[in-house]
């Protein structure tokens, strides 16, 4: 990882190099590399991802020395760190604001298909690194604006609770629900317990 535009494979044991990415230069007159300011190991080994100055993250397959995805150009400024989630399974990246703009510091993304899963918003000075915690719950992210940021990214607790408030809602018998059917009241079962269920079904009594 270099302001050569390089992403660089070394081994530990000799220092020596083992393999390298070159990155096209940017289009301008002066033909400047395109900086590279992060690289993250996939948790199999087989993958690099990698942030740049041109707003993108990309993934480099190893083996076949192809980058295999580059993330849609939603940073609004460099991406200053890229991480795998432990599972291999989504990448967190952060970068730079816009002027005042903070709305696109943070993204989530699905390595299988690199679509953006989310945005979390709560900083108010660019982002320089966002990680994930050992088991893959938690997001911690670090800003220009002095703070850092503890994420609660447990699916399954948050898919819990946004059905339960869903179940409450379809179960609201103030409310005219003349158009829920028995199948959308249904739609949360395979996610919360029976027991849980219930429980919640009778708060709306």
């Amino acid at each position: 990882m270099r302001a050569d535009g390089t992403v660089r494979l070394w081994d530990i044991a000799s220092g020596s190099e083992i393999k390298k990415h070159q990155e096209s230069h940017n289009k301008d007159e002066n033909k400047r590399p395109i900086a590279i300011n992060s690289a993250s190991f996939s948790p199999d080994g087989k993958t690099v991802a990698f942030a740049t100055d041109e707003e993108l993250v990309k993934l480099w397959d190893i083996n076949s020395d192809r980058i295999i995805l580059i993330t849609p150009r939603r940073h609004r400024g460099r991406v200053n760190s890229v991480n795998f989630s432990p599972d291999g399974k989504i990448l967190i990246s952060a970068s730079d604001g816009e002027g005042r703009s903070y709305d696109n510091l943070l993204k989530l993304w699905d390595v299988a298909t690199g679509r953006e899963i989310a945005t979390p918003t709560k900083h108010s000075g660019s982002v320089n690194s966002a990680t994930f915690s050992s088991d893959g719950k938690t997001i911690v992210s670090a800003s220009d604006d002095g703070t850092y940021i503890i994420w609660d990214f447990d699916l399954e607790r948050l898919l819990t609770r946004g059905c339960g408030e869903l179940i409450l809602n379809l179960h609201n018998n103030k409310a005219d629900r003349s158009n829920v059917t028995k199948e959308d009241k249904r739609v949360c079962d395979e996610v919360i317990s029976p027991k849980l269920k219930f429980g919640l079904k009778a708060q709306t009594r």
